[in-house]
């Protein structure tokens, strides 16, 4: 019996797929679900199913294709892990953290990022990070990634100045 095999938590959602082919409200289905192996372990799989019916509509029979995706489930949730991961240590680091597109425009930051400079997130989003160096730096800073781009590394330390929010210079390096 497929219930006894299917995972408790998903054996309504099973019935639900094959309450509507019987019904007729779809002629196929297609969804996951976890199976549990007499190990012990859970197997995750991708269901393909069509409902065959004879030519007066009467329901004669399933067809049914099972594909086994653990191995792809597992990398999806060691991804996931991964992500929140790298997310609560981005979310928290005191440092200056920031994705920018290819243009220079700033995409995203941490949110302690730029608390030194005065600007809050929503202005500094979208923005150039060139415009908050100081102009004496600019040439400087624009050169040096440039060359750390054509090396496809950005491995060597910077110090530049940066305008605060309210005029005023500070140092950072990065």
């Amino acid at each position: 019996n497929w219930k006894q095999i299917t995972h408790p938590d998903d054996i309504e959602e099973s019935q639900n797929v094959v309450a509507s082919l019987i019904a007729g409200e779809r002629n196929s289905a297609r969804y996951q679900k976890r199976y549990l192996h007499r190990n012990g372990n859970i197997v995750w799989a991708d269901i393909s199913t069509f409902l065959q019916r004879d030519e007066h509509g009467k329901p004669q029979f399933f067809i049914t294709s099972i594909s086994d995706i653990t191995e792809r489930k597992r990398a999806e949730e060691a991804l996931r892990t991964s992500e929140e991961r790298f997310r609560n240590i981005v979310e928290n680091i005191n440092e200056v953290f920031y994705v920018s597109d290819g243009q220079g425009r700033i995409e995203y930051c941490s949110p302690n990022s730029f608390t030194s400079t005065g600007y809050s997130l929503q202005y500094i989003l979208g923005k150039s990070f060139v415009r908050l160096i100081a102009p004496i730096d600019r040439r400087k800073v624009v050169d040096h990634y440039l060359e750390e781009t054509k090396r496809g590394v950005l491995d060597t330390r910077l110090e530049f100045r940066v305008i605060r929010k309210d005029g005023t210079i500070i140092w950072v390096e990065q």
